[in-house]
């Protein structure tokens, strides 16, 4: 039994996917503590020849240290016609457009309350566009009391998992040696891997939101 563990990012980049993809089990992160200026509720697309951030407003004022599951969205601007506008305008003649956008569009204006409800509607609807169908669980369904890393090795462990997929940054600070004490091994999952697993990607795209890949360069499923 192999599990990714995630944090539930905003329209996330391929890597994610692929993670999902290749592990038996994905285990959101939802209980996380809130990252304000990170990838939770923002991320880049292609824009010309450079980019541009869509980033989902929050409410944080007098919030620190709240967790993901716990972020509400900020409607006090027309932040939903922004991005629809800027994902129409720089992708509105590439090849998948036709069959994304509407289904992009469905989940925007759905308003939901909080961030995690948009994340997940977006990643939930993107795997069936990629066909990636394997199961998903919530850390905050476990109900631990732990933190960091010994945390995720107690939902590992819940799951009899044997592997443990992570991304490169997790070096800096995951405690391997507690990993192997559990008999768990951990995969650093790397951009090659990712390139390799959809080769069709321009490795110069690689790194923004899965939207460009979507839109541009995937055969997708009509899920």
């Amino acid at each position: 039994m192999k599990i990714a563990i995630h944090q539930p990012d905003f329209l996330p980049w391929l890597g994610f996917f692929h993670k999902w993809q290749i592990s038996d089990l994905l285990i959101i992160y939802d209980d996380a503590q809130f990252i304000k200026g990170g990838w939770q509720n923002r991320d880049r697309i292609r824009s010309g020849d450079s980019e541009q951030w869509l980033t989902v407003p929050v409410n944080t004022k007098g919030r620190l240290g709240q967790l993901i599951s716990e972020v509400e969205i900020s409607y006090r601007n027309d932040w939903i016609r922004q991005h629809l506008n800027a994902i129409s305008i720089n992708y509105g003649r590439s090849r998948n457009y036709a069959n994304v956008f509407p289904a992009l569009q469905e989940i925007y204006q759905a308003r939901f309350s909080t961030l995690l409800e948009l994340n997940m509607a977006f990643l939930k609807r993107i795997s069936g566009f990629l066909g990636i169908s394997i199961p998903v669980k919530f850390a905050s369904s476990y109900h631990l009391s732990s933190t960091r890393t010994r945390k995720l090795i107690d939902m590992l462990k819940e799951e009899h998992a044997t592997g443990y997929i992570t991304g490169q940054g997790s070096k800096d600070y995951l405690e391997e040696d507690l990993f192997r004490k559990e008999g768990i091994a951990v995969h650093y999952q790397t951009a090659g891997e990712v390139q390799s697993a959809y080769p069709e990607v321009d490795p110069g795209t690689l790194g923004l939101s899965v939207l460009h890949a979507l839109f541009c360069d995937l055969k997708i499923k009509n899920q």
